[in-house]
C-alpha cells in the first residue's frame, strides 16, 4: 500500500528536491569552471601567475623555458639548464666517451674564460667535488691557478676560435670548446647533451 501524503508534505518534498537539484547544478557549474581554468592553463602553458610558459618535448624529455632565456629540463634525479635545445645543436658533430659518472665526486677544472665555462660548470657542479680554475700544462697562465693535465685531470678548455674553425672535441680527460664568443653556448650545450646521451 502507498502511504498517503498531504499536499503540504508533497510541496515540502518538491521544494527539497528542487533545492537539492539546484545545489548539484551550481556545484557542477563551479567545478566545470575550475576544471576549464586548470585545463586551459595546462594546455596554453601558463604558470600559476598566468605567465606564458614555453615547453618543448624532445626524445621524451620536456624542456621548459624559464623566466629568462634558459631551457630547464629534468634528467634522472637532476635538473639541467641550457641556453639551447638539442635540435639547435644537432649539426655540431661531437660524441663524448664520458658520462656524468666521469665527473661524479671528482674535481672539475676549467682553463679559459667565457660563456662555455659558465654553461658547463653550472650543470656539472652538482656532480663534481669542486669546480676550480686551472692552468693547462704547457701553457702560460697569468694567475696562480694550479697546473693540470689532460691525462690525470678532468678539464674544460675554452678558447676563442678567431678565424679558425669552431668545434667541441675531447682529448683524454679534456673537453675542448673552440668557439667565437657568441657561439660558445652552442658548443657547450652540445657537450652537455652528448654527455647525457640526449
Amino acid at each position: 500500500m502507498k502511504r498517503i501524503i498531504s499536499t503540504e508534505q508533497k510541496q515540502k518534498k518538491a521544494k527539497r528536491d528542487k533545492l537539492l537539484v539546484g545545489v548539484i547544478l551550481v556545484g557542477i557549474m563551479i567545478m566545470s569552471t575550475v576544471g576549464f581554468a586548470i585545463e586551459n592553463n595546462l594546455r596554453t602553458g601558463t604558470d600559476s601567475l598566468g605567465n606564458k610558459v614555453e615547453t618543448v618535448s624532445y626524445n621524451g624529455i620536456t624542456f621548459t623555458k624559464d623566466v629568462g632565456s634558459d631551457w630547464v629540463f629534468p634528467f634522472g634525479a637532476s635538473t639541467f639548464v641550457t641556453k639551447n635545445l638539442p635540435q639547435n645543436v644537432s649539426k655540431i658533430d661531437f660524441k663524448t666517451q664520458f658520462s656524468l659518472e666521469s665527473y661524479r665526486n671528482k674535481p672539475l677544472y676549467t682553463a679559459g674564460d667565457g660563456d662555455a665555462v659558465y654553461e658547463i660548470s653550472r650543470n656539472l657542479q652538482p656532480f663534481a667535488s669542486r669546480v676550480q680554475k686551472a692552468c693547462l700544462s704547457g701553457e702560460k697562465c697569468n694567475d696562480n691557478s694550479p697546473e693540470k693535465n689532460c691525462t690525470d685531470d678532468n678539464i674544460i678548455v675554452v678558447k676563442e676560435a678567431g678565424n679558425g674553425p669552431q668545434s667541441v672535441s675531447q682529448k683524454d680527460n679534456c673537453i675542448y670548446v673552440i668557439a667565437n664568443l657568441n657561439d660558445q653556448y652552442l658548443y657547450a650545450d652540445k657537450f652537455i647533451f652528448s654527455l647525457l646521451g640526449i
